[in-house]
């Protein structure tokens, strides 16, 4: 099965965290071909990834969904895949191997059209894009296809959610139904809309990943208790979430 991958990366000084250097190089032995794109890089950062990524730099416009688009574009010219996974930074990782055995052999052994990690109800159903895995029954959709191509980039945060994230799932509900890894249920009482921020402790703790939003705004003011337990225990996990607070 030929399997490919596209990370947004973005950074505001430039850099390449040490859980995404990680996380990419432990992925290229398990995925033919990584694209990393990214709109704010420092050359020399490159030199952390594995010389089998491909790496390609952009100006910052568009937001995540260019830069899939830009890396889709790559990517597509050199084979035909069987799954196209996207991926970006807004999140850190503390145990790639979790990572990849919850999400990419776990989860992308159950047969699926399309899937992510996390869906939202959030505005209306839809795969959280921060990842997302697509099959090549819809790479080879012809619609799909032409949704892709016509993507423009928007400069509103707002509107790359509304016509991008939500518009692609909207789309792909024509044809597909939308699938989801994380089965967690909602805490009862709770009404958090966003379930990464939601179900965080789940997807610490069995999937070994954290939104960089819920340390830097925690909007949703879930309590953050247990996340300040792992600070206090593990000086290792207390190093990644300062790298992702200066993210």
């Amino acid at each position: 099965m030929s399997t490919a991958l596209v990370f947004a990366h973005f950074h505001q000084s430039g850099l390449i965290r040490s859980d995404t250097s990680a996380l990419l190089n432990t992925l290229i032995e398990h995925i033919d071909d990584i694209c990393f794109v990214s709109t704010n890089v420092i050359d020399s950062e490159l030199k952390k990834l594995d010389p089998r990524i491909i790496c390609k730099t952009r100006e910052n416009y568009g937001y995540d969904f260019y830069s899939y688009k830009t890396g889709f574009d790559l990517i597509n010219l050199k084979n035909k895949y069987d799954q196209l996974t996207l991926m970006n930074s807004s999140f850190l990782c503390f145990d790639p191997q979790k990572f990849i055995n919850f999400y990419f052999k776990q989860g992308l052994s159950e047969d699926f059209e399309v899937i992510g990690l996390t869906k939202s109800w959030e505005i209306t159903e839809h795969i959280q894009s921060y990842l997302i895995t697509i099959s090549a029954k819809v790479l080879e959709n012809k619609s799909f296809l032409k949704w892709w191509g016509d993507m423009n980039p928007l400069s509103i945060r707002q509107q790359v959610i509304l016509n991008h994230e939500i518009g692609l799932s909207n789309f792909l509900l024509k044809f597909y139904k939308l699938r989801s890894v994380l089965k967690a249920s909602p805490a009862i009482g709770q009404e958090i809309p966003n379930p990464t921020h939601q179900f965080y402790l789940n997807l610490l703790e069995d999937v070994g990943i954290l939104k960089i939003e819920i340390i830097k705004n925690n909007p949703w003011n879930v309590n953050l208790a247990p996340i300040n337990k792992y600070i206090r225990q593990d000086d290792k996990f207390l190093s990644l979430i300062k790298e992702g607070l200066a993210n």
